[in-house]
């Protein structure tokens, strides 16, 4: 994993260099991707709704939860419209289900713990955004 680590950085590094305004994607990649540990704080969670448990074998629910919250944390880069909250709120719900249906015998069981409470914690700041998207005419 450090050497995965090790590469992410370097091509995360190359893109900053080139677009500065990434920090935030940049900062989530790697959270996500689990190269920096870390423990969860706490917050209220918010269930996921309407989210069906995931039907994936069970080495990959970790890996699709992550890729379905980097594409969410992607769309936050520019989300503007009601329509596109409403697809960054359930992209976070499905990668919340998808991380809770991690089995406790997965290497990585402990890792998804903590990123279920950042996925619940970025889903309401885009529950809130989908919100004041919601009050805006147009």
């Amino acid at each position: 994993m450090q050497v995965f680590g090790q590469v992410l950085w370097g091509v995360l590094r190359q893109a900053l260099i080139r677009r500065p305004t990434c920090w935030a994607t940049v900062a989530f990649l790697i959270l996500a991707t689990g190269c920096v540990g870390g423990e969860p704080t706490a917050t209220s969670p918010t269930p996921a709704t309407n989210v069906q448990a995931p039907t994936a074998p069970q080495s990959d629910f970790f890996r699709q939860a992550v890729d379905t919250a980097v594409s969410a944390a992607n769309l936050v880069q520019t989300a503007q419209s009601k329509t596109d909250w409403d697809l960054v709120v359930t992209q976070w719900q499905e990668a919340i289900a998808l991380m809770k249906a991690v089995p406790k015998t997965h290497e990585r069981w402990q890792l998804a713990q903590t990123k279920i409470g950042e996925y619940q914690r970025n889903l309401v700041y885009a529950q809130k955004r989908l919100a004041i998207a919601q009050k805006s005419p147009g």
